[in-house]
Order: structure tokens, then C-alpha cells, then sequence
């Protein structure tokens, strides 16, 4: 993963793409030249968060999976951590201990979520 790319995906959608930081920072260049500069990246399924942690892996919330997924420096996609406790994962926050922390929103549960809402860690060293 490199990190002079600005990394994104809708939240339905499963493509995940890449344009590289200094296009968007090119006042010279037109919506439709920056376009030619997007680079598919692989299909990382439906994910409401990313996250590049300094290891360089790019996390990703697995909708689908109840999972934490990411993909490695090499761009193979890899399981993390999958539980049905994982209802909907969200937004990813890197704390002070060297953990990554999440939020289970269970958006998907309407008025069945319970609240309160999760959080969740893990050691981003697995």
C-alpha cells in the first residue's frame, strides 16, 4: 500500500480504487484528465471504513463478513478478524496503546440494535 494515494470506495460498491495525492493536488487538471488517472485496485467487497495503518496495510470494514480485512503491502486481501459479534463494522480509530479500535454500528438492525453500541480493538502486529 502506498501512502501518496488517496484510497476510496462507495460504501454498496465493491471496487475498491486509488488516485495518486499530488493529481488532486493539480489545479491544473480537469475532472475528466484526473479520471484518467484513477487505478482500479481489486474487489475488496462492501466496507464502510479504511484505514492505512504505519505498517503500511490497509485496513477495511467487511459488511458482508462481519470482518476486518486488509490488504497487505504485496495486495493480497487477508481476513483479519471475523465474528458475528462484528455487526456492521464502521470507522476505524488508531490509539495511543498501538491498537486499532472500531465501531459496530448495526445500522443493517433498524430498531432491533442494541445499544450501547461496540467498540473493538486489535493488535495490528497480527
Amino acid at each position: 500500500i502506498e501512502k501518496e494515494y488517496l484510497y476510496y470506495k462507495a460504501l454498496t460498491g465493491r471496487s475498491l480504487y486509488r488516485i495518486a495525492a499530488d493529481r488532486l493536488l493539480d489545479d491544473t487538471l480537469s475532472d475528466d484528465q484526473l479520471g484518467v488517472y484513477v487505478e482500479f485496485v481489486l474487489d475488496a467487497g462492501a466496507a464502510d471504513g479504511l484505514y492505512i495503518c504505519p505498517r503500511d496495510y490497509l485496513y477495511l470494514t467487511s459488511l458482508e463478513d462481519n470482518a476486518i480485512k486488509r490488504i497487505t503491502p504485496q495486495g493480497s486481501l487477508e481476513t483479519v478478524i471475523a465474528d458475528p459479534r462484528i455487526e456492521w463494522p464502521d470507522s476505524f480509530a488508531f490509539g495511543p496503546d498501538g491498537y486499532i479500535y472500531f465501531t459496530t454500528s448495526q445500522i443493517h438492525l433498524g430498531a432491533e440494535r442494541e445499544v450501547p453500541f461496540k467498540i473493538f480493538k486489535f493488535n495490528p502486529k497480527l
